[in-house]
């Protein structure tokens, strides 16, 4: 999938990304470490208490971040919908002391 300008602009708003150049963010796109990987509706994309080994950047589409209730439903709870320009999992990766979720 080619890098869109879209996608540069939405690497450009993650604080960590900021100051790199147009160049630079195509290079990450591009890397072949790195992938645009499109998830089905209600898809998990990561668990907590997963080994961490990428963090994540919504380019298109909504992600909803849940938990699972502490009652003996085990229901999922909606805390958070993320929209294109946000992005998850990078805490797990910063941390020296775990690579966890």
């Amino acid at each position: 999938m080619a890098d869109k300008p879209k996608d540069i602009a939405l690497l450009r708003k993650i604080p960590v990304l900021s100051s790199l150049s147009d160049v630079e963010l195509k290079a990450i796109l591009a890397a072949p470490e790195n992938s645009i990987q499109d998830f089905a509706p209600r898809q998990i994309i990561i668990r907590e208490m997963e080994i961490a080994d990428a963090m994540y950047v919504v380019l298109e589409g909504m992600v909803d971040v849940s938990l699972r209730g502490s009652d003996n439903y085990g229901r999922e709870i909606v805390i958070a919908t993320l929209q294109p320009g946000d992005f998850f999992g990078e805490q797990a990766l910063a941390d020296n002391t775990s690579t966890q979720r």
